[in-house]
């Protein structure tokens, strides 16, 4: 042992520093009594993915709640390396059911179905290590994840304004928000730090309770007197998503239908400035490309779930949105088909839980 110890020195001085170092920062604790879990990630056709926020489902199976603090307090997540502290959101936490806790993965590694994280808990002294804002970079701009109307970034671009839509727990993701169309509703947000030169990125999780009949339904609105900045809803024609980017010349309605009653991943992604393409996705799969030719730029405000120039009773949502978010920047295919994997719970995989 000593032979080998004294072969890989100058190995053994990098980790024991990387220990201290994290120790000294706060980010290693007493390790005595708390167990983990290695969690590895599904990337197979994937390429490499830097700074992903990954939503990671927990229940009874995939983590010992009899053993944590009552809001998970003593949670906490480590890259491969088990060593390096990786930032978390917990969006939702249910001892008795499933929690959802994003985590902030630095580099998730091309085509890997080994690389991963490792989870922790089981401190009964260990002081909430949650932070939201850490989570999220700065290209987004707006996260919402409608347990209630606050944004998870830094930004702080908050809802300021809600007219009848109703928040509630939900059981497939943190939150969902509620929207009746009888009733006009809307959220309206702020918008800042958008680009007409690097493009924009809209993603959300959207479920509409029927066929639109005869109007549009506006899962986000990002528009002025009927110039279409960029929005993305549900056409009046069958059950066909819809978007725009730019002028309403670049408006689109999807070739591929979606199930009413279920939840839907849906994203716009304007390619940058015009003239352009903006596509459309639906569960991660590209459905439709479409040249836009102009874009008077971006407003300081949007609203979810209606038209954001004038909302009405025939443009608002009708059903949930789960989860919406603003990006400045066209985020690539293979990060939404990452997304679409994740948010399905078909990402991951839990190792057996084990002594740290």
């Amino acid at each position: 042992m000593s032979l080998l110890l004294f072969a890989c020195g100058n190995m053994v001085t990098r980790f024991l520093d990387a220990k201290e170092a994290a120790a000294a920062s706060g980010a290693a604790t007493n390790k005595k009594g708390l167990k983990q879990r290695r969690v590895t990630i599904n990337n197979a056709t994937i390429s490499q993915l830097t700074n992903f926020p990954l939503p990671v489902f927990l229940n009874t199976t995939r983590i010992n709640y009899t053993i944590m603090q009552s809001a998970g307090q003593d949670l906490r997540f480590y890259d491969s390396d088990g060593i390096t502290a990786l930032s978390y959101e917990i969006e939702r936490w249910d001892a008795s059911g499933t929690s959802l806790v994003w985590v902030k993965v630095p580099q998730i590694d091309a085509n890997s179905t080994t690389d991963g994280i490792v989870m922790e808990y089981g401190s009964s002294i260990a002081v909430a290590g949650a932070n939201s804002s850490a989570v999220w970079s700065s290209e987004y701009r707006n996260v919402y994840h409608l347990n209630n109307g606050n944004d998870s970034t830094a930004n702080a671009n908050h809802v300021t304004t809600n007219t009848n839509v109703n928040f509630f727990g939900g059981p497939l993701f943190g939150g969902l928000a509620s929207f009746t169309p009888a009733s006009n509703p809307s959220l309206l947000i702020p918008i800042n730090g958008l680009s007409t030169t690097t493009g924009a990125t809209i993603e959300a999780i959207v479920e509409l309770a029927t066929t639109s009949g005869g109007v549009d339904r506006y899962a986000f609105s990002h528009t002025a007197a009927l110039n279409e900045r960029l929005y993305l809803g549900a056409g009046f024609t069958s059950t066909r998503l819809m978007s725009a980017a730019g002028s309403t010349t670049g408006t689109q309605a999807v070739s591929a239908s979606y199930t009413l009653g279920t939840p839907a991943y849906v994203v716009v992604v304007m390619n940058g400035p015009p003239p352009s393409t903006f596509d459309m996705y639906l569960n991660g799969v590209l459905t439709d490309s479409t040249a836009y030719a102009s874009h008077t730029g971006f407003l300081t405000s949007a609203r979810i779930g209606n038209y954001a120039a004038t909302p009405s009773t025939t443009d608002s949502w009708n059903g949930y949105i789960y989860e919406m978010r603003v990006i400045n920047g066209v985020k690539s295919a293979d990060y939404i088909k990452a997304n679409s994997r994740a948010i399905t719970d078909a990402y991951l995989t839990f190792g057996a839980e084990e002594d740290n």
